[in-house]
């Protein structure tokens, strides 16, 4: 079951137009309760609807997962 809800979270950033490039088992996480999982670490994603390497603002970031 934890698989597949991986490979939504996956699927959820493909959809997008996100692709990650450097996908680990330390870069995704699991939200207890939910059981829901988010990728986290967007610094080595591409945008396929233009083309070019993508990374977020520092803003955009959960606060939490900053160091």
């Amino acid at each position: 079951m934890r698989h597949i809800l991986f490979l939504f979270a996956l699927d959820g950033l493909r959809s997008t137009g996100i692709v990650h490039r450097d996908i680990k088992p330390h870069k995704v996480i699991e939200h207890y309760f939910t059981h829901t999982f988010k990728i986290i670490d967007l610094e080595a994603t591409t945008d396929l609807r233009v083309g070019i390497n993508y990374i977020p603002k520092e803003f955009l970031l959960d606060p939490r997962y900053l160091r």
